[in-house]
């Protein structure tokens, strides 16, 4: 299930001109949807950008994984999705050679864990942590999935083995980019607000002028 962020058509911001703008003729659909679909791509980055305040991740990885959906005719709304997965912590490795190319397959063998533990680096501002910090368990190494991604694991304890959770290893992942994106939705919402409208007003203009162009 991914999180989505969606906008559509909300008359009661722009009623007075919309109003007007139905009176002469104006087709309104169209406008709506053309300043729907020109809304996303700036609120797209906005989102991207606060995602990366609270995670440390590039911006071309973020933007690559909030998906935009179109507006249509039939359809007057668009969204911004962004999946669920839990994301490898192998991302946010320390070891820039690992962290930066964990966004494809792996090249060769999995590299050997560091003497001192795997760390990782999540917040853009703060401390390092220690993957392997608790002694009571097996100690954290790195593996190339079937996939060919490279991921880090750890065996499990017996008592960690069970129907529901079948498998020999535990599987590190830090929080899915679509957790973040929700804790930063109260941020971008006014700024897309504000956005849409400003966008609507440029589109009936737009539209109006396609619509009876001035005479030559």
């Amino acid at each position: 299930m991914s999180v989505q962020y969606e906008i559509k058509a909300d008359s009661d911001q722009v009623q007075e001109a919309l109003t007007y703008f139905k009176f002469v003729g104006g087709n309104t659909d169209r406008a709506v949807s053309i300043a729907i679909n020109r809304s996303l791509g700036p609120i797209r980055t906005k989102a991207s950008e606060a995602i990366r305040t609270q995670v440390r991740l590039k911006a071309g990885y973020v933007k690559n994984r909030l998906v935009i959906t179109k507006s249509t005719r039939r359809t007057l709304s668009g969204s911004i999705k962004t999946p669920s997965r839990g994301i490898l912590m192998t991302k946010y490795v320390t070891d820039t050679a690992i962290s930066n190319g964990s966004d494809g397959p792996w090249q060769g063998t999995a590299p050997p864990a560091p003497p001192r533990g795997i760390r990782v680096k999540i917040k853009p501002s703060g401390g390092t942590l220690s993957i392997s910090s608790d002694s009571t368990k097996p100690t954290p190494f790195y593996m190339k999935f079937r996939n060919g991604y490279l991921g880090v694991v750890r065996r499990k304890t017996s008592d960690e083995i069970t129907a529901k959770s079948p498998g020999a290893v535990k599987v590190y992942k830090s929080p899915s980019l679509s957790q973040v994106f929700n804790t930063v939705r109260e941020e971008v919402l006014p700024e897309a607000g504000t956005r849409y409208q400003k966008e609507l007003i440029d589109a009936m203009n737009y539209v109006l002028k396609q619509q009876y162009p001035p005479e030559s």
